[in-house]
């Protein structure tokens, strides 16, 4: 029994992991080698699934520990009772050590949705235009590359644009001005 709920708490730990803290050796079929190796695939999916699911139902209302033990022992009360009573007592160990954690990691995904991951820029002059005054003004060529942190990093979108000159006075500009208000609020 100490050996099953070892493995029940590893299971969670491991789901924390993967799931919000974006440990990305920490794989399904990781912990079920590790920790349910004699189990069926269905079963341990049904069983990862049924833990992902409580962790996040507590997660995303931000339970707290009262909360926590009332919405666990409702889900062990059920007719069609998925979890036992030592795992609700596994399971609120682990939202207890947890909790502030796991809301956190939330937190930063969904602050900052959208990530700048790398810019890169490079003059070129104008070979060919319309009027014979813009040929040999010089042009920025600006890509920016975002990256969308709920995805952890498999979504990315490209962005590229062209700057005259003008336009790249003006955004060095602003840049400047950026740069003294951080360093007048920092100060």
């Amino acid at each position: 029994m100490a050996d099953e709920n070892k493995s029940y708490f590893g299971l969670l730990n491991g789901i924390a992991r993967c799931d919000y803290y974006g440990d990305k050796e920490m794989t399904d079929d990781f912990l079920k080698g590790e920790l349910y190796g004699d189990m069926s695939p269905d079963d341990f999916q049904k069983l990862t699934t049924r833990c992902r699911g409580l962790i996040k139902s507590m997660a995303m209302t931000n339970m707290d520990m009262n909360q926590s033990e009332v919405f666990v022992t409702s889900q062990a009360k059920k007719k069609d009772a998925s979890i036992t009573e030592t795992q609700v007592k596994v399971l609120l160990k682990f939202w207890k050590n947890h909790r502030s954690k796991i809301h956190e990691a939330l937190l930063e995904k969904c602050s900052w949705n959208n990530q700048l991951k790398n810019t890169s820029w490079r003059i070129d002059v104008k070979s060919q235009t319309k009027t014979k005054e813009q040929v040999m003004e010089p042009t920025a060529i600006v890509e920016l590359v975002f990256e969308n942190r709920l995805s952890m990093g498999k979504e990315v979108d490209v962005i590229q644009f062209e700057m005259n000159s003008e336009s790249l006075r003006k955004l060095l500009k602003s840049v400047h001005e950026i740069e003294e208000q951080i360093e007048k609020n920092s100060k």
